[in-house]
């Protein structure tokens, strides 16, 4: 916003084309309202999508079901790592009508998950492939940004 505000304005409204490293108006000088107004619902959306964003648990079940749904793409190979996902449904906690994820039962499934798909590690299928994906992204994740990611890294480890 700080940017916005120092740009040059015709009555408040934006010009439509600016230097990016200047910032001074380019010719011609042109304004559309109708830019503008799509310019002011980008940032109703976004301030709604951000305050949305802020209210919600730090770990999604979103996560969770997403992992579940790709895996049971692979569910009825002979070989699939993944035929047992029932760990991941261990990691929601329904409380008060509410459910959310417990995160070190995620970490504990998470690691369960990854050690089962090593003996599998040869494998070119292209599910497996984006399980694996998904889980390594979602571990990531978790060790980077949660607090206690020390702790969390050597949860699975000590039970």
């Amino acid at each position: 916003m700080n940017t916005i505000e120092k740009m040059e304005k015709w009555n408040g409204h934006l010009y439509n084309w600016y230097d990016t490293r200047t910032l001074e108006c380019l010719r011609p000088r042109y304004i559309s309202t109708v830019d503008s107004g799509n310019f002011v619902c980008y940032l109703i959306t976004l301030k709604e999508g951000l305050a949305e964003y802020l209210n919600r648990p730090l770990e999604d079940r979103a996560f969770i079901d997403g992992i579940r749904d790709t895996a049971s793409l692979i569910a009825k190979e002979s070989d699939n790592p993944y035929r047992d996902i029932s760990c991941l449904e261990e990691c929601i906690v329904n409380t008060e009508g509410k459910s959310y994820v417990d995160i070190p039962r995620m970490m504990k499934a998470l690691t369960k998950l990854s050690e089962n798909a090593e003996q599998m590690r040869e494998s070119k299928d292209v599910w497996k492939a984006k399980v694996d994906s998904m889980i390594e992204m979602l571990k990531i994740e978790l060790y980077t940004y949660m607090l206690g990611a020390t702790w969390l890294r050597n949860y699975p480890k000590l039970i």
